[in-house]
């Protein structure tokens, strides 16, 4: 992780602090039903000139690479919002939005030398 400023986080501490992940547990008890197949439909047609190779790895490996790294980080989401080009809610929203999404991984980043 990388920051240009003496203070972590920058805007994202700020920010909404979502992300887009496919096939959650929070999807799931929101009712909502995604897989990567259905998330490569949305993201290969919303996004013009998407490339494909990196679309499908992103929503193969989301769960395990952003989220579940995230949720063992101690990111607590507490549901999931619907964005453009998406046809099932799956920007995941932290619980205290930005700064909850940023401290944890600026901690973690602070055990390693």
């Amino acid at each position: 992780v990388i920051d240009m400023s003496s203070v972590y986080g920058g805007h994202a501490v700020m920010s909404q602090g979502g992300v887009a992940v496919v096939d959650t547990p929070v999807q799931v008890a929101a009712g909502f039903k995604d897989s990567p197949d259905l998330a490569y439909k949305d993201f290969v047609e919303w996004g013009e000139g998407a490339d494909r190779k990196w679309v499908r790895f992103y929503v193969d490996h989301s769960r395990e690479m952003i989220y579940d790294w995230l949720v063992d980080l101690g990111v607590v989401f507490s549901g999931v919002d619907n964005a453009p080009g998406n046809s099932v809610d799956r920007f995941h929203q932290p619980a205290e939005r930005g700064i909850g999404l940023v401290t944890p991984v600026y901690r973690a980043c602070l055990e390693r030398p």
